[in-house]
């Protein structure tokens, strides 16, 4: 395994009409330059296309050589590869291939969620591998280089890893339903439908575990994703109301978030029929001030005295730190791995567990004053009927 960012260099094409024979110009190819961050390539939202030149040799000892070329982008909409052996830039001699977001996964070089490409080098072969991407997605990538051997291994270990990030999460939504059953608690059930869209949106922006389906189903596709973004939020709205109570103890932040709810319930309806990038970039944008609010609204109410306010904040709290540490990987201030790429979702799955352990102390706390209050009106009772 090779991470390549630091060893390629980049041209933004903002017309998106550039083609391999025009990059191959010499006053394009001064155009190329490296890119500011060496762990991972983040371009952002644009509409430009993007082409990526990478050199390579092939200094094995085996006589001919594989490797694997991984896009690690499982959103990016489109890509080409073109490889052009040292000293040959006729077109016969070109090797191009191209795939897309909705390539079926059967008809890709490698059958995996991201977009891999296969090449072949001869021993001591040098030549040029130029990518053009383009993507009406955020585009962050980690490009990487595997032998076949290195990139099985890897694949298996991170499926094995978001299998238990998934079962961790599936396993939550069973305990909790169990609950909600057993108590007829409706915060349980509002924390179940906002564990539940939350688990669709991860499947759906990671796209993992949607291999063993097959090709992607229109439910997982991402045309949905801002749709999914909103809907988590607004089931975590209507949860931190229950949660905390807040129609009955704290009115005037109960305002506030039936104000939040409004608008999420706007954004979930219109998102279907908006254009993608705009709902995206409103769905991502929209999602800071709306994490602010939780943990706003849960510091407050613990401040003020709500005995179940400061596990609301300590699971948000986390959440928040899981996003701080993913801006600190994107900006390339902390290395770019697993732990770090995912950590938003290690934050959730955190602050999942709290809420869990919370609703449930809340349901025995529940129970003791029902006992209290109980053993209190035996007294009374006693007392009256010794009168």
């Amino acid at each position: 395994k090779q991470k390549v960012n630091s060893y390629v260099t980049i041209l933004e094409d903002k017309g998106s009409s550039l083609t391999i024979d025009d990059i191959l110009q010499p006053d394009n190819q001064k155009g190329f330059h490296k890119i500011p961050e060496q762990n991972t390539l983040n371009i952002g939202y644009s509409q430009s296309a993007f082409w990526i030149k990478l050199i390579v040799k092939n200094e094995s000892i085996e006589e001919h050589s594989e490797w694997w070329y991984q896009l690690d982008l499982p959103l990016l909409d489109q890509s080409q590869f073109y490889l052009i052996p040292s000293g040959n830039k006729t077109p016969g001699f070109i090797t191009s291939k191209k795939m897309s977001y909705d390539t079926p996964l059967k008809e890709r070089d490698v059958n995996h969620v991201t977009q891999v490409y296969r090449f072949t080098l001869e021993n001591g072969e040098k030549a040029a591998i130029y990518l053009r991407i383009k993507s009406d997605f955020s585009i962050h990538l980690p490009l990487l280089i595997y032998t076949p051997v290195g990139f099985v291994e890897s694949v298996a270990v991170e499926e094995l890893l978001y299998g238990a990030f998934i079962g961790s999460i599936l396993i939550l939504i069973a305990y909790n339903l169990f609950m909600f059953i057993s108590v007829k608690e409706k915060t349980f059930l509002y924390y179940i439908l906002y564990m539940g869209s939350y688990l669709i949106f991860l499947i759906t922006e990671r796209v993992h575990g949607i291999s063993l389906i097959g090709d992607i189903p229109d439910f997982f596709h991402k045309e949905n994703l801002s749709f999914y973004i909103w809907t988590a939020w607004l089931f975590a709205l209507i949860l931190a109301r229950s949660f905390l109570e807040t129609k009955e103890h704290e009115p005037d932040l109960d305002a506030i978030i039936k104000l939040f709810i409004a608008l999420a319930s706007i954004s979930v309806i219109v998102s279907p029929v908006l254009d993608l990038t705009t709902t995206i970039q409103w769905a991502v944008f929209g999602t800071i001030p709306y994490a602010i609010l939780m943990v706003w609204v849960a510091y407050v109410a613990m401040i003020r005295g709500n005995p179940v306010a400061h596990f609301y904040f300590t699971a948000w709290f986390l959440n928040f730190g899981g996003v701080a540490v993913y801006a600190f990987t994107v900006t390339g201030n902390l290395p770019f791995n697993f732990i770090t790429s995912n950590s938003p979702h290690f934050g959730i799955i955190c602050q999942m567990v709290i809420i869990s352990f919370a609703l449930a102390d809340r349901i025995k706390v529940a129970q003791r004053r029902a006992t209290i209050a109980n053993q209190q009106s035996l007294v009374n009772l006693r007392r009256y009927r010794s009168l």
